[in-house]
C-alpha cells in the first residue's frame, strides 16, 4: 500500500470523507466537560491545530480507502470516527472564520452550503421517486400498496423528503428480511437490502447539508470561548487517532504516521499558560 505526499485542503478532504450521520456522531462525539474542553483549547491556537488536523484527515482518509477491512478491524478502526473527527473540524473552521471576521458564518461558506443542500436535495428526490416506482412494482396488491403510499408520502419540503426516504427505505428492508412475496420479488430484480440501506442513509445526508446550510452550526457572534471549546474538542479527537494509529504503526509500516507539525507546541511540549487573551480574534494564518 502507499501513501501519496498530497497537500491536503478542507475542502479535498471533505469529499473524501463524507458525511457523519447522528448514529455516528452519537457514537464519537468527544465526551468532555465544556469546561474541560475549554481548558485544553486555550493551550494553543485555532490556525495551528487546523493546519495539522486537515493533514491528518488526509491521510487517515488515504489510508481507509486503501486498507481492507480486515487492516481495519485489526486497529479497531471505525471510518465513522474520522467522519465524527471531520465534522468538528470542519465547524471549528467556520468558528475560527467567523471569529475573525466578527459575523455570523463567512458569505462565501454560505453559498457553498446552500448549493451543496441542493444537490443532496435533487439527490433525494430522484432517489425517492425511485424506490417509489421500485417498491410498487413488488407490491401488485391493493394492501401492499396502500403501504407504500403510506411510506411515500407527501415531501413539499427538506423534512418531508427526509421522513419519506426513511420510510420506503423501512419498508423495502421489512420486504427483504420477512419472507413476503414482495420480497421475493425485490430479490428476484436484484434488489438488495445494502440499496434501502444507503437510500436511508441519503436521507441523514440529505438532513445534515440542510441543517448546515441553515447556519444551525454557528449562531450567531463566536465568543473566544466557544472558539476555545471546539478547538479542544479536535484536539480530544486528534489524541485519540494518534495514540491508535501510532500504537498500530509499530506493526504496520503502512499505516500513515501523524505528525504534530504546527500543533507540536500541544502534543510534544509540557502544556501550560494560556494561548490568547480573551476577547482577541485568532490572527489570519499564513
Amino acid at each position: 500500500m502507499t501513501t501519496t505526499n498530497a497537500t491536503f485542503t478542507l475542502q479535498s478532504v471533505s469529499a473524501l470523507v463524507g458525511t457523519a450521520t447522528p448514529e455516528e456522531i452519537e457514537l464519537f462525539s468527544v465526551a468532555l466537560t465544556s469546561a474541560e474542553l475549554v481548558e485544553m483549547g486555550r493551550l494553543i491556537s485555532s490556525g495551528k491545530i487546523l493546519t495539522d488536523a486537515i493533514r491528518w484527515g488526509g491521510q487517515v482518509a488515504q489510508f481507509c480507502a486503501q486498507a481492507t477491512p480486515e487492516q481495519l478491524q485489526q486497529m479497531g478502526f471505525s471510518t465513522a470516527q474520522l467522519r465524527v473527527f471531520w465534522k468538528d473540524v470542519v465547524e471549528l473552521d467556520q468558528r475560527n472564520r467567523a471569529r475573525r471576521a466578527g459575523a455570523e458564518v463567512v458569505s462565501d461558506q454560505r453559498e457553498v452550503d446552500a448549493t451543496a443542500a441542493e444537490e443532496k436535495v435533487l439527490q433525494g428526490r430522484a432517489e425517492r421517486r425511485a424506490l417509489y416506482a421500485m417498491l410498487s412494482n413488488a407490491a401488485r396488491d391493493n394492501t401492499a400498496q396502500a403501504a407504500v403510499e403510506t411510506a411515500h408520502g407527501t415531501a413539499p419540503d427538506t423534512d418531508g423528503l427526509v421522513a419519506s426516504l426513511k420510510q420506503l427505505s423501512a419498508l423495502g428492508l421489512q420486504w427483504l428480511s420477512s419472507g413476503a412475496v414482495q420480497g421475493r420479488r425485490l430479490a428476484a430484480s436484484r434488489v438488495t437490502a445494502e440499496r434501502f440501506t444507503a437510500a436511508a442513509a441519503l436521507a441523514n445526508e440529505v438532513e445534515a447539508a440542510a441543517r448546515k446550510a441553515s447556519g444551525a452550526g454557528v449562531s450567531g457572534p463566536v465568543t473566544q470561548a466557544q472558539l476555545d471549546e471546539q478547538d479542544g474538542r479536535v484536539l480530544s479527537h486528534m489524541t485519540a487517532l494518534r495514540s491508535l494509529f501510532g500504537a498500530t504503526r509499530q506493526d504496520d509500516p503502512n499505516v500513515p504516521l501523524l505528525q504534530p507539525i504546527a500543533s507540536s507546541s500541544y502534543f510534544l511540549k509540557p502544556k501550560g499558560g494560556a494561548k490568547k487573551a480573551a476577547g482577541t480574534p485568532e490572527p489570519v494564518d499564513a
